[in-house]
């Protein structure tokens, strides 16, 4: 919420202009990522059960809290919420051609597939950051000790991140 707080429509049009951004953190998430992970758990020789799950962790999507130390280090959200989006959003092909491709051609292991969590996960990046440009976008004369509210909300929520990453 307070993501969304942070940014406004036309941020997410200069994140949409940058196609070779969205691209690399794409081929990060479903490519180099998943790719390290199974040369570890190969490498690593752990045990069949610590080998999916790390290669299932490394094929998984990025959340939000990745969008929060964005915001604590002054990047670019909106570039951020909309990777987090894409790589999401993909997840639902990705997971399973990884799943073909890492664990089921190599482990003797059956895997079902989170398909609402990931959903879920869709739902929790998409609802609150529209929720927050749109408390940005209509609170412009509206003020709480001469802040506004969406700059109170932008605050608050940083700091139930923070509360959130570190409990």
């Amino acid at each position: 919420l307070g993501l969304g707080a942070s940014t406004t429509v036309e941020d997410f049009r200069t994140a949409s202009r940058k196609p070779m951004a969205v691209a690399v953190g794409w081929l990060s998430q479903y490519v180099f990522m998943p790719l390290c992970a199974f040369i570890m758990a190969r490498s690593a020789g752990v045990s069949e059960a610590t080998a999916v799950g790390l290669i299932l962790t490394g094929a998984s999507p990025g959340g939000t809290t990745s969008n929060l130390f964005t915001y604590w280090a002054k990047g670019d959200v909106a570039l951020s919420i909309t990777m987090s989006f894409c790589s999401t959003v993909a997840a639902f092909f990705m997971l399973p051609i990884l799943i073909l491709l890492y664990i089921r051609t190599l482990y003797e292991v059956s895997i079902d597939i989170p398909w609402v969590n990931i959903f879920v996960a869709l739902l929790l990046i998409v609802l609150p950051t529209g929720a927050g440009l749109s408390v940005r976008r209509w609170n412009t004369t509206a003020q709480l000790r001469g802040i506004y509210y969406w700059q109170w909300l932008e605050k608050i929520t940083s700091v139930f991140g923070a509360v959130f990453v570190v409990g």
